[in-house]
């Protein structure tokens, strides 16, 4: 016998306020395609001149109207310090806080429609995050 579970909104809202708690946004620069099945070390971590992780503050979980919890972050914005060799950024990661740092577990991925190039002092990816417990994170 297959019993189904429902999954209660409230429900829904608790396990996305403990798996975002403080997460992380990271660019990748690894002309990779995310799937499901992504793990971090199909990804390569950006390293254009300046680049860093973000810790972004990430709103209260909410409805979307269609009882999927839901939680935004504000604009994020990597910026690029200095010249150097040609770097494309190929999407963002979502990563959990792990004390501080960023943890080794994909929450969620997102590859641009086309590469964003990062090389002159100035270049600039700045988005909005959307996070949705379906596994959807849309730009």
């Amino acid at each position: 016998m297959t019993t189904q579970i429902i999954e209660p909104y409230e429900g829904k809202k608790y396990k996305l306020d403990y798996a975002k708690g403080s997460a992380w946004v990271r660019l990748f620069k690894s002309n990779t395609t995310p799937t499901e099945h992504s793990v971090l070390g199909d990804f390569t971590t950006s390293t254009y001149p300046g680049y860093a992780d973000q810790q972004p503050t990430w709103s209260t979980t909410a409805n979307d109207g269609s009882d999927n919890a839901e939680s935004h972050t504000g604009v994020v914005t990597f910026t690029c310090t200095g010249g150097g060799s040609s770097e494309n950024a190929y999407g963002v990661l979502i990563l959990p806080d792990n004390s501080g740092s960023p943890g080794t577990i994909v929450l969620g991925c997102y590859r641009f429609p086309t590469p964003v190039v990062m090389v002159n002092n100035g270049d600039v990816v700045s988005f909005s995050t959307i996070q949705l417990l379906q596994g959807q994170w849309p730009l």
